[in-house]
């Protein structure tokens, strides 16, 4: 019977050994589900539509702290550009000439930018629609006069599906490898960082903007 007491009080020293360990390096995070992973990036395709850019950044970070893989970030992104980018287009098809009076649309094309999208096209044709996708400031004014133009919608759809898939796994992945360091620093600090973790993200966004 005393052994057995020995035995049965170093099997409880065992476990309350074990119990100490942080739980973080006894359990891994969970893979997030297929239906976690369509939400988000539904979520985020609809984000596409009020920013690119911060829409790609929150999928980058969503991706780096674990609520959703970064091949479903990239694949709502992805869709909510080329779908908002395809809009465009089909504004400069619907309203023709008239597309080019809307305030945004005018404000995008502030001097001879039109008229030199149109030359553009007439020279190397959809090779502007691939290029554009990289100038900040040009893709307004670039999708709306392709439309005006009537340039092949199918050939235009082909182009823009291109320069989608080029630039936005470029954006999300820049957004998760930055943001791997900001949530681990969030999980050992917690509050106190967030201001700071904070200045990082616009910081990032500031540098995605510009690219």
């Amino acid at each position: 019977q005393f052994i057995e007491k020995v035995e049965a009080r170093g099997s409880m020293l065992e476990i309350f050994r074990r119990g100490d360990q942080p739980a973080a390096s006894i359990q891994l995070p969970e893979k997030p589900s297929f239906f976690q992973d369509a939400m988000l990036a539904t979520l985020l395709f609809v984000f596409v539509f009020f920013s690119e850019d911060l829409a790609c950044i929150a999928g980058g970070i969503l991706a780096a702290s674990g609520a959703v893989t970064l091949p479903a970030a990239i694949i709502g992104c992805f869709l909510g550009i080329f779908v908002s980018d395809l809009g465009l287009y089909l504004i400069g098809r619907i309203l023709g000439g008239r597309a080019l009076r809307l305030s945004f649309v005018a404000k995008a094309s502030e001097g001879s930018s039109f008229t030199r999208l149109r030359s553009g096209y007439e020279r190397s044709g959809f090779k502007v629609v691939f290029l554009t996708r990289f100038i900040p400031g040009s893709r307004v004014i670039a999708y709306i006069t392709a439309g005006v133009m009537k340039l092949p919608f199918p050939r235009f759809c082909l182009w823009l599906a291109v320069a989608a898939a080029v630039w936005t796994p470029i954006l999300v992945s820049v957004a998760y490898l930055a943001g791997q360091p900001l949530m681990q620093w969030w999980e050992r600090s917690g509050v106190a960082v967030l201001p700071l973790i904070t200045l990082g993200l616009v910081c990032l966004y500031v540098v995605l903007h510009l690219l």
